[in-house]
């Protein structure tokens, strides 16, 4: 091939490959056609997992009957104790669905959740061999429902505060024995209440994160009596001890785990 040939060869290759960086690199290579990095949001439903910690603190004041002089004359005279103060921790778990909806730095949100737990309060007082009385109240189980209000510390981890209604079912018993008396009494109730706290979030995925949560709840004292058996009873007639039970607090740390979808 002459000087010439050669010549127009290399003009054609450098005017190929001139026109093809002018329009942004080789096919399916462009730095400017790729796609940009997505960005995580907390908009939307998600349902998840949790297990935890809680401490139940109860109390109750006891106090005789209608025809309760035999029983108030024990109480007064230090037989028996007129108050319990029972405390107790368990474990708690269970599941959780809620919404959330991003607004900036800020996410607004609502959470229902429903857990079963083991966290029993019990008081036993033994007083003297042969004078005992014991006051126990049990959770069986707790459900939430709260607003949420949180401010991103980073795109994917959220800090946020909680408040709301609470309601759960409760399990109290009371019993006493001392020389020819005896009395017990169980009652079961839904009782009510409110709740506030606050929690870490982390997203680690665009469709799943793990969070830490503490929780107050408080459920109000649900009242019930106790039927005394023996001689104060058959003999005066004092067949009920009354039992004024207190507020359920409970003190709650849990780990989270959602699935957003």
């Amino acid at each position: 091939m002459n000087c010439f040939g050669k010549g127009a060869v290399l003009a054609a290759a450098i005017a190929l490959s001139t026109t093809a960086f002018a329009d942004g690199g080789p096919r399916g290579g462009s730095v400017k056609d790729a796609p940009a990095p997505s960005v995580f949001s907390w908009t939307g439903l998600y349902i998840g997992a949790n297990v935890g910690y809680a401490h139940n603190e109860s109390s109750a004041a006891i106090s005789a009957g209608p025809a309760g002089t035999f029983t108030q004359g024990i109480l007064a005279a230090g037989f028996l104790p007129a108050r319990h103060s029972p405390e107790g921790d368990g474990v708690i778990g269970g599941f959780q669905f809620g919404y959330n909806h991003q607004m900036g730095q800020l996410v607004a949100g609502v959470e229902l959740d429903l857990a079963g737990t083991t966290a029993g309060a019990t008081h036993n007082v033994n007083l003297a061999p042969g004078f005992n009385a014991v006051y126990a109240s049990n959770l069986q189980w707790l459900s939430t429902v709260r607003g949420r209000l949180g401010v991103l510390v980073s795109p994917s981890l959220l800090a946020y505060a909680t408040a709301g209604f609470a309601f759960g079912e409760v399990e109290r018993s009371y019993g006493f024995n001392f020389p020819g008396n005896q009395a017990f009494g169980k009652k079961n109730s839904v009782d009510t209440g409110w709740t506030v706290g606050g929690g870490l979030e982390w997203a680690f995925s665009s469709k799943a994160s793990i969070g830490a949560e503490y929780l107050f709840v408080n459920l109000e004292g649900n009242s019930f009596n106790a039927t005394n058996f023996g001689g104060g009873c058959a003999l005066f007639g004092d067949c009920a001890t009354r039992i004024n039970s207190g507020d359920t607090d409970l003190h709650i740390a849990r780990l989270k785990l959602n699935f957003k979808f």
